[in-house]
């Protein structure tokens, strides 16, 4: 679809020139690629190890061989997304011959120049990378050793610095402790020891990291605390500011929008390039609900918003007090009505709404001019490019201007020009006309969601930088923080269904349709492993970039959960296991972090001097984090009374009083709404209908007897593994022990069943039902059977106390049913129980599971669209058998009443 499109308007994108200029040069004759090679002398090519194979190949066809120069740093090559092959470099470096061992005349490939001067990092900053890329950096794991080849050697010179430790500092934050078993095991392929880490876990430990990093920045930036940056051209040191400071991460998305919150809480001034938020700045929303207007008035919201907005300036007493003297018709008829309305019948006496008379004709006034300027727009609209009628309208209301004196005013206006902008762009395709751009807008929020804010900081803004690493490649900053390296690597690519690797080709999982099983073929597993080897490569490239783009002051912060245990995995941790960057710095630096666990102090150790200053926060007897929030005055007295629950002081003003009161007293209108469940399981009914407290009145003994959680949860799963049996097994042997029995061992062997939860007995009351006439007609028609049938309807209800206008709301009730069975009467629902119950109590059993089999026979009924003519339950370990009144269920018990009393 995407192909057929671009040619049909002769398009192409970057993909396709490459691929059609490498087919041209490709021809037979190669008169073209000759052509070309004799064009030039020489062919440079600077960050090679980001290329890709089609950019190889196209650059060695225009080169004669001996005079292409190639300047790259494997080390830096984090493209693998973009299809940048870092072997294509490695295959070069390999084969070429140093230069300090060439010959002239000696016919060889190439020849390779090591480039290990750093011109742009300190000492402190070098020491730290060479230090731990030494000891992390090898080719079983980053496809190249760390030798002294590739070992970054001192090239700038500093004057000598002011008097400040500028070591590099190793923040680690211990998160919460959570329960061992909530959330799972956190190994994947090959992966790591440890937890997986939720999601909402993350963020939390997110924020507690920029609180760290908010404290040290206020610090840096703090004249007192004597730090101070090199500044070549001035020629000296000076205070560090907010502009000096960067924050890299892994990924910014959804992750950037948190840090920038807490530094803003802290009076910290950031920007990050996000890739949300531009549709939902206010004066965005105000421009294209005034835009929608202009296109058609008639749309209450749009229509509402500009007239509220500082377009018009209406308050909402007053947008009541239009709807109220001129109830007829949309909005806009209102609007209409109103503005015509002669002064004399503006009289404010019968309203409701407290408004003087001056408020009424001052609305009249606003609503009348906005009406004639709306007339004028939308004749603009027709005669006009888009982008000159959104400009004339933004410049005549003053709009644009109001928005740039707000706080962020700069931002605010470079959104309004992007929007012009677009307009402007969308105005090359002719005259498309304002509704089309409206389109356009609204298919740009329903395929992408949302775009980020427009670019509004030069590059003498002074505020603190949050990118991510790939946006830093190729940029410097004096301070750089590494953030969020305690977040899992994304192996999303290692869970799907079918695997592409570019030298072992497609993996694909095996779909076993009997067993509605997924495994994972040979293919698959060599697929899976070679892409986790690839994309930890690239992970550690993407630290080492990240701790180079520093050069004076590198801080490396990351949070994990249980550090303690944490450093016992960490002792004996193959490389190969990490599965966090974590995971490969703190192995390295060990000794002296144990030791700062332990005393708190971070004397020398034995082994090798590290260099790094390491400090931990949040462990008993450690310091714990530091909350710079900027809070003043005022605003630090009521904080202190919130935090310690005492009560607030009143407001002065008698009428703010009322209406926060009247707003807290406020009740929801629709509470029996609000009862109705949006979604339901049919298992559920058990329980929400509370019939088992009442069996308990007909059963007092038991009442009175407690199973223990062990015993209960047993059987739990006897019940599921008994389910999983009679919904696998084949028929053909159900009705001997002897049959079952070997039914049993072959779903064990498959993985279906665990022996454990399968009583010895059950085979024998198994093989006891299928002997019984219904089991019989299961085995005589096993191919009208239907096993395990998953449903999900939606029935309407009518809950007491609703307003017409919201009466028959959906609810959604999923469910499975054991077996239903197709005759030449009907369907046969089959429903199977392993409770254990007697004969004196069976009655009262069947009544509580009555509505569980009634919903099970109401879906099949609508969704299969037969009659259901019997519904049984079946109790294997009573061994009995129950026909169930289903019908006179629900006819008793309205299907409205069941739903609602689920609900509760």
């Amino acid at each position: 679809m995407y192909t057929l499109k671009k040619k049909a308007i002769s398009g192409v994108d970057f993909t396709d020139l490459e691929r059609y200029t490498l087919e041209i040069l490709r021809q037979e004759d190669g008169r073209l690629a000759a052509e070309i090679r004799a064009c030039y002398d020489y062919v440079f090519v600077d960050e090679y190890q980001d290329t890709n194979p089609v950019q190889d190949e196209i650059l060695t066809l225009v080169s004669r061989g001996d005079n292409m120069f190639m300047v790259g740093d494997i080390k830096q090559s984090i493209y693998r997304f973009r299809l940048a092959d870092p072997n294509l470099f490695l295959a070069k470096y390999t084969l070429y011959t140093p230069v300090d061992r060439f010959a002239h005349g000696a016919g060889v490939p190439g020849v390779r120049t090591g480039l290990s001067s750093n011109f742009r990092s300190r000492k402190q900053v070098i020491d730290a990378v060479n230090f731990l890329f030494g000891r992390i950096m090898e080719r079983s794991v980053a496809e190249i050793d760390y030798t002294e080849e590739h070992r970054l050697n001192l090239g700038a010179s500093y004057p000598q610095a002011p008097d400040y430790n500028l070591a590099t500092e190793l923040i680690l934050l211990e998160r919460d402790e959570v329960d061992e078993g909530a959330t799972g095991s956190r190994e994947g392929p090959q992966g790591g020891g440890g937890q997986e880490d939720s999601e909402l876990e993350q963020y939390e430990a997110l924020e507690k990291e920029a609180l760290l990093v908010a404290a040290k920045i206020k610090q840096l930036v703090d004249p007192a605390s004597g730090f101070r940056v090199w500044d070549a051209k001035a020629s000296e040191y000076r205070h560090c500011m907010f502009r000096d400071i960067a924050v890299l991460m892994r990924s910014t998305k959804g992750r950037a929008n948190v840090v920038l919150d807490i530094f803003q809480q802290c009076g910290i001034p950031a920007y990050a390039e996000l890739g949300t938020g531009y549709f939902r700045a206010r004066e965005v929303e105000v421009a294209l609900s005034l835009l929608a207007v202009i296109d058609n008035p008639r749309q209450d919201i749009p229509l509402a918003a500009v007239l509220r907005s500082p377009v018009v300036g209406l308050t909402p007493k007053q947008l009541a007090v239009i709807k109220a003297m001129c109830p007829q018709g949309q909005f806009y008829d209102s609007v209409k009505g109103f503005a015509s309305l002669e002064p004399s019948r503006l009289d404010p006496g019968n309203l409701r709404e407290d408004l003087g008379e001056r408020e009424i004709l001052e609305a009249r006034e606003a609503a009348a001019k906005f009406l004639d300027d709306l007339d004028r727009w939308r004749t603009m609209a027709r005669r006009m490019p888009l982008a000159h009628v959104l400009w004339a309208v933004l410049g005549e209301t003053g709009y644009y201007d109001y928005v740039g004196g707000l706080p962020g005013g700069a931002q605010r206006q470079a959104n309004l020009n992007a929007l012009i902008n677009r307009a402007m762009e969308f105005d090359k395709f002719g005259r498309h006309g304002l509704f089309r751009f409206l389109r356009f807008i609204d298919r740009i929020r329903e395929s992408k969601g949302d775009l980020g804010s427009a670019r509004a900081l030069g590059e003498q803004e002074d505020v603190v930088r949050v990118l991510s690493v790939h946006k830093s490649k190729g940029l410097e900053f004096p301070v750089v923080f590494v953030l969020d390296l305690g977040k899992q690597f994304n192996m999303e690519d290692l869970r799907r269904d079918i695997l592409f690797h570019k030298d072992l080709g497609i993996g694909a999982l095996c779909c076993d349709l009997a067993n509605k099983v997924k495994y994972p073929s040979l293919p698959y597993k060599a697929a899976q492993v070679q892409i986790r080897k690839d994309n930890l490569a690239e992970e550690m490239r993407i630290l080492y970039v990240a701790m180079t783009r520093a050069k004076e002051k590198l801080f490396l912060v990351g949070s994990a959960r249980g550090l303690i245990s944490q450093m016992d995995k960490w002792q004996d941790m193959r490389l190969d296991r990490a599965v966090t960057f974590l995971d490969w710095i703190c192995p390295a630096v060990l000794p002296k972090l144990r030791q700062v666990v332990e005393t708190g102090v971070q004397d020398d150790v034995d082994g090798p001097d590290v260099p790094f200053d390491i400090q931990v926060f949040g462990l008993p007897g450690l310091p714990g984090i530091p909350q710079p929030f900027a809070r003043r005055g005022q605003g630090e007295h009521t904080w202190a009374q919130v935090k310690h629950l005492m009560p607030l002081e009143q407001p002065g003003n008698r009428e703010v009083y009322d209406q926060v009161r009247q707003r807290l007293e406020w009740e929801y209108p629709y509470k029996a709404l609000s009862q109705v469940p949006a979604k339901m399981s049919v298992s559920e009914l058990k329980s929400k209908l509370d019939l088992e407290d009442e069996f308990r009145e007909f059963v007092p003994a038991l009442g009175e007897r407690s199973l223990s959680v062990s015993k209960r949860r047993r059987g739990i799963e006897r019940g599921i593994a008994v389910h999983a049996l009679l919904a696998r097994m084949d028929l053909s042997k159900a009705q001997s022990e002897a049959g079952v029995r070997q039914e049993i061992e072959r779903l064990c062997s498959l993985g279906f069943l665990d022996s454990q939860y399968i009583n010895p007995e059950d085979a024998s009351r198994i093989a006891e039902f299928f002997n019984s006439d219904t089991g019989k007609m299961l085995v005589a028609s096993p191919h009208k059977v239907r096993r395990e049938v998953p449903f999900t309807i939606g029935i309407a209800v009518n809950p007491a106390g609703l307003p017409e206008e919201h009466a028959r709301e959906t609810v959604v009730v999923q469910g499975v049913i054991d077996a239903v069975l197709d005759t030449d009467d009907g369907l046969w629902i089959i429903d199977y129980k392993t409770d254990s119950v007697t004969t004196q109590y069976l009655p009262q059993v069947v009544r509580n599971y009555t509505p569980q089999v009634a919903m099970y026979a109401y879906a099949a009924e609508q969704i299969l669209g037969m009659p259901v003519k019997r519904v049984s339950l079946v109790f294997l370990t009573a061994g009995k058998e129950v026909a169930v009144d289903w019908r006179g269920y629900l006819s008793d018990l309205r299907l409205d009443d069941v739903l609602l009393l689920m609900s509760r």
